[in-house]
């Protein structure tokens, strides 16, 4: 949102759509505080009262998580959740048909929390994959761009994305991304030629 404003621009209406996140299981509306109250709190906006609690939410979501990571399934509950018993219980909350009140029984924390700690567990691998992009991401923000690097040579990008990086000059991957026009596609493209002229020179320097 904040590029599509100030790097982009928009015409009016601006419509803000969850779809349009890049990276939507990390930027959930359940673990906002999670994500913010760290930086409010360091900024003197979140109160003492406030960050206590916050600290003993997150307590209880680790703690949770971590039972379930570690107990598996009793017979009573396998039968009637129609499982076989001896089962880790993160296994059988991945399955699309169980939830949380499923498994927590009488050590359970609050829905609110026990959502949190389900939505973990069963996007555990997709989150994981969208961490280390975002990692990358931060990377690649700060990749140089040669002010004589020639974008014809970038046989994987278009025509327009060609064209309007050749016209800008952007010194770094970070800020061609923010060309409107320009895809992620064609940044992943624009790497993967810049990794290439960078080993290139490598070889060819003297040693």
């Amino acid at each position: 949102m904040i590029d599509d404003l100030i790097t982009k621009g928009t015409s009016e209406p601006y419509r803000m759509l969850t779809s349009r996140s890049e990276y939507r299981l990390l930027l959930r509306h359940d673990n906002a505080d999670e994500r913010l109250t760290p930086i409010g709190r360091a900024a003197g906006l979140v109160s003492d009262e406030a960050f206590g609690a916050f600290e003993l939410r997150m307590e209880l979501i680790a703690r949770e998580r971590q039972r379930i990571m570690t107990t598996r399934l009793t017979p009573s509950a396998a039968q009637r959740l129609h499982m076989q018993s001896g089962v880790l219980l993160a296994e059988v909350l991945r399955r699309p048909d169980v939830r949380y009140a499923d498994i927590s029984g009488e050590t359970g924390i609050a829905a609110e929390l026990g959502e949190r700690v389900e939505i973990d567990v069963k996007y555990e691998g997709y989150i994981r994959r969208q961490a280390l992009a975002v990692e990358r991401l931060s990377k690649a923000e700060a990749v140089k761009i040669p002010a004589d690097f020639s974008y014809r040579l970038c046989s994987g990008l278009s025509r327009e994305a060609r064209e309007k990086l050749t016209s800008r000059r952007p010194p770094t991957l970070g800020l061609a991304s923010r060309i409107p026009g320009i895809t992620p596609a064609d940044v992943a493209i624009l790497s993967v030629y810049l990794q290439r002229e960078q080993v290139t020179e490598e070889a060819g320097a003297p040693a």
